[in-house]
């Protein structure tokens, strides 16, 4: 079966978006998706929200609560309705080849119709490039054991490393969005 989910994982703060968004803007073509992004109050970040790439009712809605200085409560309301819009105009987005999944983690362990969704998503015709947060969860071990999907570890890479891991990318997806 052909590769046509990739996706990055490691630990945070590893470079794993900053990879996504040097890729993207080497394709330079349309994607639709998501991106999970902090939300600040009083200059603090206080939880995610997804932003979506599609219109849709409630994009930038929060999806997580922060309390303390690790502890996040997930939104699953936010996750069931914004979320599963997202992804499903994504799929049904006529006007792009790539879904973007950044990230896919531990909040929406409870979010099913998300979750179903997104293996929509990765079922699609579109390429699928994204973010898999370094946990373990029955939901990411079905997603890196797809036969269609590659997952590149970015954890203790060399900038050179790196770069071939970029290049690599660019290379299936180019490849893929030819055919």
């Amino acid at each position: 079966m052909e590769t046509k989910n990739i996706f990055l994982t490691g630990k945070k703060r590893s470079g794993k978006s900053t990879m996504i968004n040097n890729i993207l803007n080497e394709l330079d073509i349309n994607y639709s998706g998501y991106r999970t992004l902090p939300y600040y109050i009083n200059n603090e970040a206080r939880g995610f929200y997804l932003n979506g790439y599609v219109d849709c009712v409630g994009n930038n809605s929060p999806i997580s609560i922060k309390i303390g200085e690790e502890k996040c409560i997930p939104i699953i309301e936010s996750f069931e309705v914004v979320g599963t819009s997202i992804l499903e105009k994504s799929i049904e987005c006529s006007n792009t080849k790539l879904i973007l999944l950044d990230e896919i983690g531990r909040l929406e362990s409870n979010a099913y119709t998300f979750k179903k969704r997104i293996v929509e998503a990765l079922d699609s015709e579109k390429v699928v490039l994204g973010v898999l947060q370094k946990a373990e969860n029955e939901f990411l071990i079905d997603i890196i054991k797809r036969e269609d999907t590659v997952v590149f570890d970015i954890d203790n890479l060399t900038n050179y490393e790196i770069n071939e891991v970029n290049k690599k990318i660019l290379d299936i997806i180019k490849l893929l969005l030819k055919g």
